[in-house]
């Protein structure tokens, strides 16, 4: 009986998880032993993995599949196949441990199957695999029609599946894996709960309480409840109309994500197909708090991301490099050459891509969207570094500097200064002469004119933060924009001016610090020191600040010439004839 792939479904009972998707299955035939020696042969199917029958000329029975279409061909069909694979936490010898069936607990998108798959955990550890076959006639207009079906691959049609058991001391491993990292006994049971707690709550109060005790529990909890059974539950609260809700929840997302230790094969595309999609209306959020929020957590997604896809690059590489390597040593063994060739090692630019893509509209949405404001940048400047590992200094350079450069166009000064401390934090794995030479060197002009100090002072400390990744050049021009500090402003402003003074002359040549260094600096310090790599001493040398005694006086009163008292006088003798004459006319 054929059937469709999406009709095949797995066995409900012993622990069966699917190990991959489908693929088309290039070995053609009908199944059976005969028919894949045939198909093994001789190709039975085309580059696309059809097969195709013509019209019966002769008996019905002697027609045959080809790989070639024919003039009379009615039909045609391919085969899906799909890995299935079940694992054994103990062998069938030995006792389940007492709290072996805490360690999978149904998810919330899970039914009847997935508790039925972690009450069996413990029968028996099976690799096999299923196939679907897709049977689609050519009607008389030349449409196709489809009619769907699956199969049992080739020699596995009405035989039960073969059983590889584990040795004890294996099989109790994986169980002990399994157990040990979901921490303490029945706590993935209180999990369970209080997602259960979470959806029935009506109270603010109670969803947030629920809230948080769900993401404490995830933290102790093993990968497979934080991603089957506690994430769902946290997308869904995003959702919630109470922003102190919504904010909890992306809290929660970004603390959970960034606990999870080993991402599975198969959730190799939680980030850009589940998460990262499920929180990208956040940024159109109307409460500025949950915006806030998703800005400070969206540089530890990406980091996490980064980190998961790494680490499964290189774990695959190394199976694949080990597994060679056995090849090798049992060919060497037998004497025969290995007949198959070992699969090139795994890349995964393409994930990574769709990841990057993702985040960079997130970062987009937060700097230039429609809600942007400055409370959001900031909080999105506060983890730039971990941004920049994920993007690289490729996207760094095109990306995220000429992004955030626009943050230095708002009014507020914070965010200013926060500019130009997010991009001081900043490794030489992220920038390069180039980029500050190009970004950050015009920025500084501006920054040096700014009305604040806070601003000024930022400023100058960023340059003294990238110092060593600068060009001689590059440092000597910054060194004699910022040397007029050394004289006027603030403290705070001659502090930082002394710290870039010092970080440029440990950098720089011992020549250049005393042919050019020395000679810029020379006329703004009372003295020139013996070193100028030595901050302290340096800021000993400065020239004092003139002092200012502000006039005391009352709010009422001023104080008035000689000429001006003598002239006030005058004034009421005036007066006083004036008055006196008047009084006589009227006698």
């Amino acid at each position: 009986a054929w059937r469709g792939k999406e009709e095949v479904e797995l066995p409900r009972g012993g622990g069966w998880q699917w190990a991959g998707d489908w693929t088309v299955d290039m070995r053609g035939g009908s199944g059976g032993a005969a028919a894949a020696a045939a198909a093994a042969a001789a190709a039975a199917v085309d580059a696309e993995g059809w097969e195709y029958r013509s019209a019966a000329v002769g008996t019905p029975g002697q027609r045959t599949w080809s790989a070639a279409p024919e003039a009379t061909c009615t039909s045609r069909r391919r085969r899906w196949v799909r890995q299935r694979r079940r694992r054994l936490p103990a062998p069938l010898t030995t006792e389940p441990a007492p709290n072996a069936l805490l360690g999978r607990m149904p998810s919330a998108r899970s039914g009847a199957a997935a508790a039925s798959t972690a009450t069996a955990a413990t029968t028996a550890g099976v690799d096999a695999s299923c196939a679907a076959t897709t049977n689609q006639p050519i009607d008389d207009d030349g449409s196709m029609g489809v009619v769907a079906g699956g199969v049992c691959p080739p020699g596995a049609a009405g035989t039960p599946p073969a059983l590889h058991l584990l040795p004890a001391g294996a099989a109790a491993a994986a169980a002990g894996g399994a157990v040990g990292s979901s921490g303490a006994p029945g706590l993935v049971l209180v999990t369970v709960l209080l997602c259960s707690s979470l959806r029935g709550a009506r109270l603010q109060e109670s969803r947030l309480a629920a809230l948080r005790l769900l993401v404490a529990s995830a933290e102790e909890c093993d990968d497979h409840v934080r991603l089957q059974v506690v994430l769902p539950y946290l997308l869904t609260a995003l959702h919630d109309p109470s922003a102190a809700v919504r904010c909890l929840a992306v809290r929660g997302i970004v603390r959970t994500m960034s606990r999870v230790q080993v991402l599975p094969p198969s959730d190799i595309k939680v980030f850009q197909d589940y998460l990262l999609p499920s929180m990208s209306l956040i940024p159109n959020d109307p409460e500025e708090a949950v915006r806030v929020e998703y800005g400070m957590g969206l540089a530890h997604l990406a980091a996490a991301a980064q980190r998961h896809l790494l680490r499964l690059q290189s774990d695959n590489n190394a199976a694949a490099v080990a597994a060679a390597a056995a090849a090798a040593a049992a060919a060497a063994a037998t004497g025969v050459a290995p007949g198959l060739t070992p699969p090139p090692p795994i890349r995964y630019d393409a994930e990574v891509a769709a990841v990057r893509t993702l985040i960079e509209r997130g970062v987009v949405e937060l700097v230039t969207g429609l809600r942007s404001s400055a409370d959001v940048k900031r909080a999105l400047l506060s983890h730039v570094s971990l941004l920049a590992e994920a993007f690289g200094r490729r996207g760094v350079t095109e990306l995220l500097l000429p992004l955030l450069i626009t943050c230095l166009n708002a009014g507020e000064g914070r965010l200013r200064g926060a500019f130009f401390r997010a991009v001081g934090s900043l490794g030489p794995e992220q920038l390069g002469g180039e980029a500050l030479d190009a970004f950050l060197l015009p920025c500084l002009e501006q920054a040096l004119t700014d009305p604040e100090p806070r601003v000024v002072c930022d400023a100058v400390r960023c340059l003294g933060c990238v110092a060593g990744q600068m060009r001689k050049r590059s440092l000597l021009a910054a060194a004699a924009r910022v040397a007029p500090l050394l004289a006027g402003g603030s403290s705070a402003v001659r502090g930082a001016a002394v710290a870039l003074v010092a970080a440029a002359a440990s950098h720089l040549p011992p020549a250049d610090v005393y042919a050019q260094l020395a000679v810029l600096v020379a006329p703004h310090l009372a003295r020139l020191p013996p070193r100028l790599t030595d901050p302290p001493l340096l800021a000993t040398c400065l020239k004092p600040l003139p002092l200012q005694h502000p006039q005391q006086q009352h709010p009422h009163s001023h104080m008035q010439t000689p000429q001006q008292q003598q002239q006030r006088h005058t004034g009421r003798q005036q007066q006083q004839q004036a008055g006196r004459q008047s009084e006589g006319d009227e006698r």
